[in-house]
């Protein structure tokens, strides 16, 4: 992309037309995002639980214990609010925080018995939205998706804000 296409001509007036918000992915992908949380919030609520709280049961889950930093770098969170939803979940006994045998200024979360518990019976519920966000779309276009996502995560993973 070139900063010529940032900038385009009207066809009828010759004028340069600015930049919009709404013509970029990221502005799409934040949406998405939002109105996702919005809608597993929702459906979470009679299990006492919120999307981002859910997310990192389901991260628990798939990566065993992990510190703070490293939830909030996976669950795309802020790190005091990943702190914060933490110390939620271990009051309400679906996590428990330990020190941790390599560095004792930080502390391992890991998910109990009843955080189990608690991911398996609202698994399903998430599963059932992403079904429904996606159906229509075939294994090719879902694939070609998230290839497309993986590879624009690395480029901006990629780039140094001090580059510029």
């Amino acid at each position: 992309m070139t900063q010529e296409q940032g900038q385009t001509q009207d066809q009828q007036t010759g004028e340069q037309e600015t930049f919009r918000v709404a013509d970029w992915p990221m502005y799409f992908l934040a949406n998405i995002e939002r109105q996702h949380t919005r809608n597993a919030t929702a459906l979470l609520r009679r299990y006492d639980i919120d999307h981002r709280e859910w997310r990192l049961l389901a991260l628990l889950h798939d990566d065993g214990p992990q510190t703070i930093g490293y939830l909030a770098e996976v669950a795309a969170l802020d790190r005091s609010t990943v702190s914060k939803l933490v110390d939620a979940l271990v009051s309400r006994g679906f996590l428990a925080r330990k020190q941790s045998g390599r560095d004792r200024r930080q502390s391992l979360v890991s998910m109990t018995e009843a955080g189990e518990r608690e991911y398996q019976a609202t698994v399903g519920i998430v599963l059932d939205l992403f079904e429904r966000y996606f159906e229509g779309y075939s294994q090719e276009e879902f694939d070609t998706l998230m290839t497309l996502l993986r590879d624009l995560l690395r480029r901006v993973q990629g780039v140094s804000p001090h580059g510029f």
